[in-house]
Parts: structure tokens; sequence; C-alpha cells
């Protein structure tokens, strides 16, 4: 019998979940992080349903109102699954909304690090591609931050994957919990296992 959709998302919250206790990232982080994107995930209450109870949601609105004005509802939805609920890049809708936090591009790196003084009880990630945004994770005093791609992704803006090998290597050199984002798919996941990864986030993989 084919696996389901369902089947697939099981398996990978197992794996998520193995590498997370795996690492000793502190438990109020999720092993998994699924994030929002206008042209993916246009139904953005459907997407944050599908989501594991306690998984990271990530709403990314690039600015377009849409997103923005879904923002409220997806706060009932993440307080009824236990979702931890960030906001890419603003953290004035942060505040309104009662997001916990927010998470950051690689490249904003002084936006972050200001967050960080300004806001340090509140969560905030980034994002990384290589040495130079994980050193900037760092500087910026991030709770975690999200590395990618591992693997080939069909996402438009996705770069050249870097490999579970070179992954591994990213993370040993940092003393941060790290996410391994990018074509991360439950026959792929396993491969994760001995990477130092602290869970998996993605797009795909939460759509079935």
């Amino acid at each position: 019998m084919e696996a389901s959709a369902y089947d697939g998302l099981d398996e990978l919250s197992r794996i998520a979940a193995r590498l997370h206790a795996d690492s000793g990232a502190p438990a109020d982080l999720p092993a998994l992080i699924g994030f929002t994107d206008p042209e993916r995930t246009p139904d953005l209450a459907d997407f944050a349903n599908r989501l594991p109870e306690g998984a990271g949601l990530i709403l990314r609105h690039f600015g377009q109102p849409g997103p923005r004005m879904a923002s409220m509802d997806l706060t009932a939805i993440a307080s009824a699954r236990k979702l931890i609920y960030l906001i890419g890049a603003d953290p004035d809708l942060a505040a309104v909304v009662g997001a916990r936090g927010v998470h950051w591009p690689e490249r904003m790196p002084k936006e972050a690090a200001s967050y960080k003084r300004h806001q340090p009880d509140r969560l905030m990630t980034m994002a990384a591609h290589g040495p130079e945004g994980l050193t900037a994770a760092m500087e910026a005093r991030a709770d975690a931050v999200i590395l990618g791609p591992v693997f080939s992704s069909d996402s438009p803006s996705a770069r050249e994957p870097l490999g579970v090998d070179r992954f591994s290597d990213l993370v040993a050199s940092v003393d941060l919990p790290v996410y391994a984002l990018g074509g991360v798919t439950p026959e792929n996941a396993g491969e994760l296992a001995d990477t130092g990864a602290c869970g998996l986030a993605g797009i795909s993989m939460f759509l079935g």
C-alpha cells in the first residue's frame, strides 16, 4: 500500500523528535518548524492546521497585505494547537498579534541583534546559508538558526544544497541549536541522524 501524506509527516515527526533529543536543544524549542510562503501556502489557516501539535510556525508575509491580515487568525490557531508562532522580520506585527518572537533572514543581522537587545525574553531565530550566516546568528544571540538548503529543493529561491557532510561540519562550528532546512523528506531525513541538527524545518514536508 502506498504511504499517505500523514504517514510521511508522522515519520518526519519521529525523526525530528529524535534529533531534538539527541542534540540537547532546549525543551521550549520545537522539533519541527513550518514556514509559510505567499505562493506555496496561500491558505494560511489550512497550513497551520496541518502542523503537528507543538510545532513551530513562522509567518513570512513579505509585505503582502493578505498574510498580514491573516496573522491574528493564526494566533488563535497557534494557541489552540500549541504552536510556537513567530513572525518573519516584523517585530511590530509580532507584538500586535502576540507571537512568541521573530524570525530574521540572513540579510538582516543588525535588525536581529537590535531586536534581541531590546526583547531578550522573546524567542528569536535566524536563517543561515553558510558560515557567515551562522556567525551573524551567534553574534546576534539568536536562540536557534535554520540552516539550508541541505538537500536539493523545489523552492524557486533555493541555493546550491550544502549536502549532509557540509551541513554537519557547519553545525559543529557553532554553539547554537541548528535546524535542517531544504528538500527534507521522509526518505532522506534519516541521513541527518548524526549531524547534530536539533530538528527539521520546511514547507513542502507539510503539504503532502
